[in-house]
């Protein structure tokens, strides 16, 4: 029985080290970066657009609404919001006196797919080759699914037009309700999708998919075991693209969190830990049928206590730094933050 305390007790020590603890076996600690909030004009800041994607189509940075064609709805029209870069660039040079942006739109045409427009399925993430543009559409249920859709933008850039005849639904990973495929890499002509949850105790053999322009399978890749949610990445550019990495402390049951790799190496700021909180981007790099963190230490900011901000989107700002977009908590928030 001493043997069995004794066990217990050990393993509890390592698992609140591992999630709990500000302190690493790294004495080198990053530090945060500053979050710059940028103010979208009503109702583009309403926290019921469930934010859970941003991409970059040409110079126009793309938000995605959850329900891009309304919760519990029956319309197969939707819309897509759209900022020009050099709106938001004047924005970043003039935070003082800039006004709140407001976005355009991008209508989005989905016939047969309204079995998607119900609480807690959704689209959750995009991404753009050329004029073809591809969606991860979440399906809740037991287990949860996820599948792929690709579209096309018109001549004039004004509408999308989605074909529901190439949905193909993404083999299954994890069985926890609402997980899914959140992130979409667009690595040049190929997609590849990665799941939100790849923590050791929840997902053993971690992998991504990649797929063509026309959403064949071609290859899995593996992935490294990293703890919390990963919701969007951006581009792959010279074989590297980032990641949005948060841990929502009500999201402990669902992902049960072990060691945390990454604050074991490179430390973990005063704000943040597995009991408060984690907000982060880690960078990854593409090899031989694997993704595989760069080495590349991640990027802080300052965390809210208690509350948590749930980041459901990332994109590049040229070498600036990285948009990041919420998707309801504390509410819908676009935000900036620099490049280490």
């Amino acid at each position: 029985m001493k043997k069995v305390i004794l066990t217990f007790v050990l393993g509890a020590f390592v698992f609140l080290s591992g999630c709990g603890s500000n302190e690493s076996g790294n004495s080198v600690r990053v530090k945060e970066t500053k979050l710059t909030l940028i103010n979208l004009a009503s109702p583009f800041n309403d926290r019921h657009q469930e934010y859970s994607g941003l991409a970059w189509y040409k110079d126009n940075l793309v938000l995605l609404p959850q329900y891009l064609f309304g919760r519990d709805s029956h319309s197969a029209t939707g819309y897509l919001f759209t900022i020009k870069k050099s709106v938001i660039l004047d924005y970043l040079k003039n935070l003082e006196n800039h006004p709140l942006i407001k976005p355009d739109t991008l209508k989005v045409i989905g016939k047969g797919l309204t079995r998607f427009n119900r609480r807690g399925s959704g689209y959750e993430s995009i991404g753009f080759i050329g004029d073809n543009v591809y969606f991860t559409i979440e399906s809740i249920g037991e287990p949860t699914r996820t599948f792929l859709i690709k579209g096309k933008i018109n001549n004039s850039g004004q509408r999308i037009t989605l074909d529901s005849a190439t949905l193909t639904q993404i083999p299954l990973q994890t069985n926890i309700l609402n997980i899914g495929y959140e992130t979409m890499v667009i690595d040049g002509d190929r997609i590849i999708v990665i799941n939100e949850a790849n923590g050791a105790n929840v997902n053993s053999n971690p992998k991504a998919f990649m797929y063509d322009e026309n959403l064949k399978l071609v290859s899995r890749l593996s992935m490294p075991h990293i703890e919390y949610r990963i919701t969007d990445a951006t581009y792959v550019e010279n074989n590297k693209f980032y990641a949005m990495n948060y841990f929502w402390t009500g999201d402990r049951n669902d992902l049960k969190p072990w060691n945390d790799s990454v604050a074991t190496k490179y430390g973990i700021t005063s704000s943040q830990s597995a009991t408060v909180g984690v907000e982060r981007v880690l960078s990854f790099v593409i090899g031989k049928n694997k993704i595989e963190l760069s080495g590349e230490a991640p990027i802080y900011w300052k965390v809210i206590p208690k509350k948590g901000r749930n980041w459901e989107g990332i994109a590049r700002l040229d070498d600036k730094g990285f948009l990041l977009i919420t998707d309801s908590f504390p509410t819908s928030l676009l935000g900036f933050v620099k490049k280490n």
